[in-house]
């Protein structure tokens, strides 16, 4: 099961971050790749945490998602 979570975020990503904002040079793909990490995991809710961001999720001290 990690396996194929593993693989749906890499294909989300490859396909919400990377395609979308191909770049020339490291430091801005970087950078890109950053914004994509915050936003995914500060401000993009999960329904597997309760339709709460990760950040929102830990800090509510539960010890597990809701399956």
């Amino acid at each position: 099961m990690a396996k194929r979570l593993c693989r749906k975020l890499h294909s989300r990503f490859r396909d919400e971050c990377l395609a979308c904002k191909l770049t020339g040079n490291l430091p801005q793909t970087r950078a890109v790749i950053e914004s994509q990490r915050v936003d995914y995991n500060e401000h993009r809710a999960h329904s597997v945490l309760g339709n709460l961001t990760p950040k929102e999720f830990a800090s509510s001290g539960q010890a597990s998602p809701a399956r």
